[in-house]
C-alpha cells in the first residue's frame, strides 16, 4: 500500500473538515469527527493542525482558493464576448449543484462570523483574495477584448460574487424553485452579451 504523504494527509483533513462544518455546524463539529471522516486517527489530526481554529482557517483558505480559480478560469481570453455570460452561468451552476457542501459551508461560516469576531477576521483576507483575483481576470479578458468593464474593477468583482452567493442560497433552499438560466439573466446587467 502506498505511503500517504503529510500534504496528502492535510488536504483529505481540511476536504473532511469542510464536510464535517458544513454538516454539523462549527460548534458541534469535534476533532475526532473530523479525523473518521477523514480515514485517520486524531492524532494526525493534530499533528497538522494546532486547534479547530486553525483547521477552520485552511478550511477557509482551500475553499476560497478554490473559488478563486473557478471565477477567473471563466474569463480564459479564448472565450467570445458573446459566450461569456453563460460560460459564467453555466459554471456558477455547475459548481452549486456538484459542490453543495462548499456552499452549506460558506452559509454556516456567514451565520457564525456574525457572532465569533475572531472567526470574522478569518474570512476577511481569503475573501480579499478571492474578489482581486476575480477582478483581475476580469480586467485582463476586457482589456483583451478592447472592451470596457461595465464597473469598476473591485465593485464588477463584488457585483459578481455576490450574484453566485445569491444563486447559490436559492437553491440549497428551493432547488426547483430556481433554473441555471437565473444566473445567466441575473449576471446580463453585468456582463455583455
Amino acid at each position: 500500500m502506498p505511503r500517504v504523504t503529510r500534504a496528502e494527509v492535510r488536504d483529505r483533513v481540511v476536504e473532511a473538515a469542510a464536510t464535517v462544518f458544513a454538516e454539523k455546524g462549527i460548534a458541534a463539529t469535534r476533532m475526532q469527527d473530523v479525523a473518521a471522516t477523514a480515514g485517520f486517527t486524531r492524532g494526525a489530526v493534530y499533528s497538522n493542525f494546532a486547534d479547530k481554529a486553525d483547521l477552520l482557517a485552511a478550511v477557509v483558505d482551500a475553499t476560497s482558493d478554490r473559488m478563486a480559480v473557478d471565477g477567473t478560469a471563466v474569463f480564459d481570453p479564448a472565450v467570445p464576448p458573446s459566450a461569456l455570460r453563460a460560460g459564467i452561468g453555466r459554471l456558477v451552476a455547475d459548481w452549486v449543484r456538484e459542490v453543495p457542501v462548499h456552499r452549506r459551508l460558506q452559509l454556516e461560516l456567514v451565520a457564525q462570523a456574525t457572532r465569533d469576531e475572531d472567526l470574522r477576521a478569518t474570512l476577511v483576507e481569503p475573501r480579499r483574495r478571492r474578489r482581486r483575483a476575480v477582478a483581475a481576470a476580469a480586467t485582463a479578458y476586457f482589456d483583451s477584448r478592447g472592451m470596457p468593464l461595465p464597473l469598476p474593477a473591485d465593485v464588477f468583482a463584488t457585483a459578481l460574487l455576490a450574484v453566485v452567493n445569491a444563486f447559490a442560497i436559492e437553491l440549497l433552499i428551493d432547488p426547483e424553485g430556481t433554473t441555471p438560466t437565473a444566473v445567466a439573466d441575473a449576471l446580463s446587467v453585468l456582463v455583455p452579451g
